[in-house]
């Protein structure tokens, strides 16, 4: 008989940027810092079962750097399959874009001038060293552990997407996909996995939940234009989660939210209120509070999923498989530009497919299904539908940057985009294709796995 005898190492490391990068790197949208909020980490968990060895490695960055070239790093260093490790991002908007960008290239900081390309690429060779001594350290601290799984609701999301409208000159409605809808779907589940010692210690927390990490995106510190570094909601519950429970790394991912945001939790302030004493910008002011509101709100679901969970199970088997779902595409021919531009859809042009990355890895009956783009929620729950599992969780931003797969719309998102609504994103995708796609290679990846 096998032996699935679970082990469990976690580390981190800080990866803020050193002051004199900073003032040269760029965000997304060609944001730039003049401060820091609160720090970046990287962080790292190992299980092992048996023979087979599980990784996730998670930044406080938009997106993970390199993911390819650190996957194979992994594999080569400590004989971890490729399909076993899940690379990725929380998808914070407020810290340094990095790596290479063929498919985004207005995020790619290396089109704003030397002195950014070089501060980038500085900035990369400091901290994917620190990522690597995080993965070793884990590695090397391999000890017995206990894994419970529990998820808890958390009002902090909302639908960007669906159910939105505005008024025409003549007193109708055209619908539109953009803003923000409690009508829309949204998964607002916290999924939590906790690894404790035997003894019950927590050693390490892997937590999931949709959203967007927006909230202090272009927060505008110093009333100017110049933003203060953010690990957002995300990073923030992480750093709650180690705050009170010393000794253990908590990994924060961001779950199906491609067409999900957060609520904004700001408050409008009061003439002579204790506000009004608070130095800094407004606008940034009430960024990072609505911020540390949905923090503690995010952090209270944790809280409440781990009360829920039993001791836990000390043996669990590891498997996983990695494969790219290729569904059509179709041309779209842009007149004009700028937000109005009208776009043409051709869809009788032949252009290659798109290619999402989709990644199964099965910690006992915990499933974790990983995405290289930003997956929309529909898209999301069928595949929780089509797997046997009752625990299947999504991850978006897994390696992302290997596949072209970026935001992966549903049908309902094409079909009011189609209209040519001005706002609405128009979408290469071919409606009808993507669902069945990815539900049944994931049946059949899962079915593999059992």
């Amino acid at each position: 008989m096998t032996d699935t005898t679970l082990y469990c190492g976690a580390a981190k490391r800080c990866i803020t940027p050193p002051k004199e990068l900073m003032g040269n790197l760029r965000g997304l949208m060609n944001m730039r810092y003049v401060a820091v909020e609160d720090d970046l980490y990287v962080r790292a968990l190992a299980l092992r079962s048996g023979e087979d060895t599980a990784l996730f490695v998670g930044f406080d960055l938009d997106k993970a750097p390199y993911p390819q070239e650190s996957i194979d790093y992994f594999h080569k260093t400590y004989g971890i399959q490729p399909e076993n490790i899940t690379y990725y991002g929380i998808h914070t908007h407020s810290a340094p874009a990095t790596g290479l960008r063929p498919k985004e290239a207005f995020n790619d900081p290396r089109r704003r001038g030397e002195e950014v390309a070089k501060a980038t690429e500085a900035y990369e060779n400091y901290l994917l060293p620190l990522c690597y001594e995080a993965v070793a350290e884990a590695m090397a601290s391999l000890r017995p552990a206990r894994l419970s799984f529990a998820s808890e609701e958390c009002a902090v999301n909302m639908n960007r997407n669906l159910h939105n409208f505005r008024i025409r000159e003549d007193g109708s409605v055209e619908e539109f996909a953009g803003g923000m809808s409690v009508l829309g779907p949204a998964d607002h589940n916290v999924y939590v996995l906790r690894l404790t010692d035997p003894e019950g210690k927590p050693l390490a927390f892997l937590i999931n939940y949709a959203v967007h990490n927006t909230l202090m995106f272009q927060n505008d510190y110093d009333g100017k234009g110049g933003s203060a570094i953010s690990s957002d909601m995300g990073g923030n519950v992480s750093a709650l989660v180690e705050k009170y429970n010393p000794g253990a790394v908590a990994l924060w991912c961001s779950g199906a939210a491609g067409d999900v945001g957060p609520m904004n939790f700001s408050r409008p302030g009061r003439p002579g209120g204790p506000g009004e004493a608070t130095k800094g910008n407004p606008a940034y002011l009430r960024k990072k509070e609505a911020m540390k509101q949905a923090t503690v709100l995010n952090y209270a679901a944790v809280v409440r999923a781990v009360e829920k969970m039993d001791v836990g199970t000390d043996s669990a088997e590891i498997r996983g498989k990695v494969r790219f779902v290729e569904v059509p595409a179709r041309k779209l021919i842009r007149q004009g530009e700028g937000p109005g531009a009208r776009v043409i859809i051709d869809n009788e042009a032949e252009v290659p497919p798109y290619r999402i990355r989709l990644h199964l890895l099965r910690i006992g009956k915990v499933a974790y299904c990983g995405i290289g783009g930003e997956l929309y929620t529909t898209h999301a729950q069928a595949i929780q539908e089509a797997l046997p599992l009752k625990n299947v969780v999504i991850i978006n931003h897994d390696a992302s940057m290997i596949d072209d797969a970026n935001y992966i719309p549903d049908d309902e998102n094409i079909r009011i985009s189609d209209n040519g609504v001005p706002g609405s994103r128009a979408w290469a995708y071919k409606p009808g294709y993507v669902r069945p796609a990815l539900t049944a290679a994931a049946a059949e990846m899962m079915d593999e796995m059992l």
